[in-house]
């Protein structure tokens, strides 16, 4: 919040200048700089009044929000009664040969998961979402735990119900 309104002040401090003293086409160089910077000040506060969610992790399922290089508000829904397996997965990634620690889902033979929604995905027959397993505040084998336990609360409840 602190560097949104930095970046705010900039753009008045920008705009006041640009009408103080120059020239028509310098004022209104200025005032575009300004109003750029005020526009990206905006955007900085959106984001951190409501960040955009990777994944979530519920009763039901596990609900992605990648979509290609970005996280979007609009998400890809996998329910549990659809998931094969859960482990922790480390491999490198290109481009640049990059670092990635993963929760792999392994989905049922009937499902395909789409390439944009799994994060450094390179599965050949799309039946693997990848969960970003290095960022946020639970990671690597936290996170493994957290999502492997939703969704053997599912499994044992799907017996219960089914016995």
């Amino acid at each position: 919040m602190g560097s949104a309104l930095v970046l705010l002040g900039f753009a008045v401090l920008a705009i006041a200048m640009a009408l103080a003293s120059a020239s028509l086409g310098a004022r209104l160089g200025f005032a575009a700089f300004g109003l750029l910077i005020a526009m990206g000040g905006v955007r900085q506060v959106m984001l951190l009044r409501s960040p955009l969610v990777m994944f979530t992790v519920t009763g039901d399922g596990i609900t992605t929000y990648l979509d290609g290089p970005r996280y979007t508000r609009r998400g890809f829904s996998l329910p549990w009664s659809e998931v094969r397996s859960i482990e922790l997965v480390r491999r490198r990634i290109q481009p640049g040969n990059r670092r990635c620690v993963t929760v792999a889902v392994e989905v049922d033979a009937g499902r395909s998961v789409p390439r944009a929604v799994s994060y450094g995905a390179t599965d050949e027959d799309g039946r693997i979402l990848h969960l970003d397993a290095m960022t946020g505040d639970l990671r690597g084998e936290a996170l493994l735990e957290a999502v492997r336990s939703a969704w053997l609360r599912f499994v044992d409840a799907d017996r219960t119900w089914t016995n």
